[in-house]
């Protein structure tokens, strides 16, 4: 899936300007969360650059709150199994429509800078920062709404298309520095 194809999808289902995608598109692309490149030849996103779309779409009230907003939700970490980080979570739910197809929806709480996987079967998989001692960013305080919702049918959609698509690789640069 490329980024226009993406954007396209995620405007479909919230009901947002072209402008106001691209905003937040550019931010990620900034950030270093997107690859570079646009248009018809533009890179092939990878499982977590979608992640990270999807949190900077719907973690952030407004387009200038996208890449702080998906860096904070990202870097929360699973309670249950210490260490495991949304980003990674989610990309791994994109991997496979078969995991995906067990969410219901995902809660990202503005307010309290927690995230909430509720499975289809009742049980939830709750994230929170690392440290109760680390206040919440300036940037991702709610602007409209406290909550964003990612549905589960947007998840499995995404899962489909990854699936019927060729696998991107991660550069190694990457995931060597995410194992540190």
């Amino acid at each position: 899936m490329r980024g226009r194809a993406f954007e396209s999808m995620i405007g479909a289902t919230l009901a947002r300007g072209r402008g106001d995608l691209e905003t937040r598109s550019l931010a990620l692309r900034r950030a270093g969360l997107w690859p570079g490149g646009r248009g018809r030849y533009g890179p092939e996103l990878t499982q977590e650059a979608i992640a990270a779309g999807l949190l900077a779409h719907f973690g952030a009230a407004k387009p200038s709150q996208a890449a702080p907003a998906c860096l904070a939700f990202g870097d929360l970490v699973e309670q249950v199994v210490l260490g495991r980080r949304l980003v990674k979570v989610l990309a791994s739910l994109l991997s496979s429509s078969s995991q995906a197809q067990g969410v219901q929806m995902i809660l990202l709480n503005r307010t309290q800078m927690s995230a909430q996987i509720v499975m289809r079967d009742g049980r939830t998989r709750l994230f929170m920062s690392k440290s109760v001692d680390t206040p919440a960013p300036e940037q991702s305080t709610p602007c409209a709404g406290e909550a964003g919702i990612i549905g589960g049918e947007m998840l499995l959609a995404l899962a489909h298309e990854a699936e019927s698509r060729p696998r991107v690789e991660e550069p190694a640069d990457a995931l060597q520095a995410d194992a540190l």
